[in-house]
């Protein structure tokens, strides 16, 4: 049970920042996440109740919150004194020191006016294949691909949001995206009594919250934070850690959380002992993170598809309520390389930080963190979950197709975003998949313009005319996504090239 404390705590954030910031619920997926624009994820601040339900038409609840905590070294101007700073979510109030905005463009500590309006928590199935929102009033969508960024470029100028300054179109991912920017220069907005305590980092965040809504990705989120050190200073031995509180239970009834690592892979497991709780597990994954150079810096052109070099999770702590009455977490607890421990109490919190690394002045460093739901398997038969990694079949089928997903084919492009009157789905291209060739089956006239994309985003071949012949030979095994537009209609397919 939360206690009276923290219940007032998260009713008066609630109040504080729905006035002025913004919070969405994803359409798609077997999983309803609440989320919001300033960091704090799977949480539902506006009736201050568990923001992540599975499966969607259930009353199981596996959440009550999450958010990320960055921690670092930080030598003063003369190299006299080093102090280690702390920023993010709080582990006993839930509160989180970020609020919506870019440094890029509000240099200043306070926030921006009308942040809910300049700083959106971005949602692509609000928004159509070019960028463009169905609400008129509202900015173009943020992301837009570049040649050299995986999960592209989040362009603050919202009068660049077009193909004039990005001519390879506008980045979505899974089958829904949403996106925000936040950053930590206005921590006395949440907690004015600790405002001189806490100074901020001068730290960016991009975040990329990904749903998929085909079986088995259907029952997966995938978060990425790019984080950038816009100060003037070098950020030492910093550590990246993402924080869960994981309520696993029915609406009224009471959690009793439990945890334990994987025995032979960076993945965690949360489940519940009660006997009339769900019976499913939630399993986190650190899946994405940098490949470092010998001086602990990520590396130029990091490969966010290689997730064996990158750097891994080097500390996991579980804590109970009761236990950890201090409302953060420390840059020592963040990098002590402690395991977690069998559960004290029923209302765990579980922390998984990663190992350390510097990050430059001007320099950006990407994470993504996983997580997957699935019900205990054993010998076929769906049971009561209860730690025996015997148990956890399915969900671990899960993961590895995610795993495969990203890093065997990437994080496939969305193909359709808003749905659109003479917008369809067809199957139009054969044979398919193809060792090369492939024909559309689609009645085209001289206007018609047919575009391939790869699954970044990048299109690779282009015609307009009545030409039904396409050759993509020249092109590497994978996923294609085909647009036709013919007559005032659209119609989208996808071809798999296998060579």
């Amino acid at each position: 049970m939360k206690t009276l404390t923290l219940s007032i705590l998260t009713v008066f954030l609630a109040v504080t920042t729905l006035c002025a910031f913004d919070m969405k619920v994803n359409n798609k997926s077997n999983i309803i996440y609440y989320n919001t624009n300033y960091g704090l994820n799977g949480y539902d601040v506006k009736q201050t109740t568990p923001g992540l339900t599975w499966p969607r038409n259930s009353q199981d609840y596996y959440q009550f919150s999450a958010g990320i905590l960055f921690g670092t070294k930080l030598t003063d101007n003369d190299n006299t004194d080093t102090k280690n700073k702390t920023i993010g979510i709080s582990c006993n109030t839930g509160q989180i020191s970020f609020v919506p905005g870019s440094n890029e463009i509000d240099k200043n500590v306070s926030i921006a006016d009308n942040v809910k309006e300049t700083y959106p928590l971005y949602i692509s199935s609000d928004y159509n294949n070019n960028g463009i929102a169905k609400d008129p009033n509202a900015p173009n969508w943020p992301l837009w691909n570049t040649d050299n960024t995986t999960f592209g470029k989040y362009v603050t100028d919202d009068t660049k949001r077009n193909n004039q300054y990005y001519a390879q179109g506008p980045r979505f991912l899974g089958d829904e995206t949403m996106v925000s920017i936040y950053k930590d220069t206005d921590i006395k907005y949440h907690i004015k009594e600790q405002q001189n305590d806490i100074p901020y980092l001068n730290l960016q965040v991009e975040e990329k919250t990904i749903f998929w809504d085909s079986d088995p990705l259907n029952d997966v989120v995938l978060v990425i934070y790019t984080i950038t050190n816009m100060s003037d200073k070098t950020w030492e031995d910093a550590s990246f850690a993402k924080l869960f509180d994981f309520d696993i239970k029915k609406w009224n009834e009471t959690p009793q959380d439990r945890v334990k690592k994987h025995s032979s892979q960076d993945i965690y497991y949360c489940w519940t002992d009660n006997p009339v709780g769900p019976d499913g597990y939630m399993a986190i994954s650190l899946m994405i993170s940098p490949e470092l150079d010998a001086n602990k810096y990520p590396i130029a052109n990091n490969n966010y598809k290689n997730y064996y070099n990158g750097i891994k999770i080097a500390t996991a702590i579980n804590y109970d309520i009761s236990n950890k009455l201090d409302k953060y977490i420390s840059y020592d607890e963040m990098t002590s390389k402690k395991s977690i421990t069998p559960a004290e109490g029923d209302d765990q919190r579980l922390l998984l930080a990663s190992e350390t690394f510097n990050l430059a002045p001007g320099q950006s460093v990407t994470f993504g963190v996983a997580q997957i739901f699935g019900n205990a398997t054993l010998n076929g038969s769906t049971v009561k979950a209860s730690g025996d990694e015997s148990e956890l079949a399915e969900i671990n089928d899960k993961w590895k197709a995610l795993y495969e997903e990203i890093y065997t084919d990437g994080l496939p492009i969305q193909s359709t975003t808003v749905e659109e009157t003479n917008n369809e789905q067809e199957n139009i291209c054969f044979p398919n998949p193809t060792n090369g060739t492939f024909n559309l089956s689609a009645e085209l006239n001289e206007e018609s313009v047919v575009e391939v994309y790869d699954i970044y985003g990048n299109k690779v071949l282009s015609s307009v005319g009545t030409d039904t012949n396409f050759d993509l030979s020249n092109f590497e095994s994978g996923t294609y996504f085909i647009s036709v537009r013919n007559n005032n209609k659209t119609v989208y397919d996808k071809i798999v090239l296998q060579k």
